[in-house]
C-alpha cells in the first residue's frame, strides 16, 4: 500500500492529481491510497502518517514564498515531499525546491497530469530513497 497525502486547495487540481495517480498505480499494480488536505497546517499535522506528500506551493494558509520557506523543516520531519507547481519561473522554482529546500523533487502541473507515470515514479523513487537512507543510517556502525 502506498499512502499519499495530496496538499492542494484547488479541488479540480486535486482531482486531476488523484486521477493521474490512480490510473498509473492501477497500470503498475500498485495499491494506492490518496488523502487530501488544503492547508500547510493540515499537512504538518497529518503528513507523518503517509508514505509521501504531493505539495502545492500556494495554499490558503501559506502563500508561495512562505511554503517554500517551510520546506526545509517539512522535509526533515515528514515523508518525501514532491512539489507540484504551475509557476512560470519553473527553472528558478526547481532550483529552490531541490537545492535550497530539501524537497525530494518537483514536477510542473502540466507534466503531472499529462505524462504517464511521471508523478507516480517520482513518488515511488522518493519512498524507496528515504527507506534506503534510513536503513543505511541504522546499519552504520556507531562512532
Amino acid at each position: 500500500m502506498c499512502d499519499v497525502l495530496i496538499v492542494e486547495d484547488d479541488e479540480g487540481s486535486a482531482r486531476a492529481l488523484d486521477a493521474r495517480l490512480r490510473i498509473d498505480a492501477a497500470e503498475s499494480g500498485i495499491n494506492l491510497k490518496c488523502t487530501f488536505v488544503k492547508t500547510l497546517l493540515e499537512c504538518r499535522d497529518m503528513g507523518r502518517h503517509h508514505d509521501a506528500i504531493v505539495l502545492d506551493l500556494d495554499l490558503p494558509d501559506s502563500p508561495f514564498p512562505s511554503t517554500l520557506a517551510a520546506l526545509p523543516e517539512l522535509a526533515s520531519v515528514l515523508p518525501p515531499v514532491l512539489v507540484v507547481t504551475s509557476y512560470d519561473t519553473f527553472a528558478n522554482v526547481a532550483k529552490r525546491c531541490i537545492a535550497d529546500s530539501g524537497a525530494m523533487d518537483f514536477v510542473d502541473r502540466a507534466t503531472a497530469s499529462g505524462i504517464r507515470h511521471s508523478l507516480l515514479n517520482k513518488i515511488m523513487f522518493g519512498i524507496w530513497r528515504r527507506r534506503h537512507i534510513r536503513k543505511a543510517i541504522s546499519d552504520a556502525p556507531s562512532q
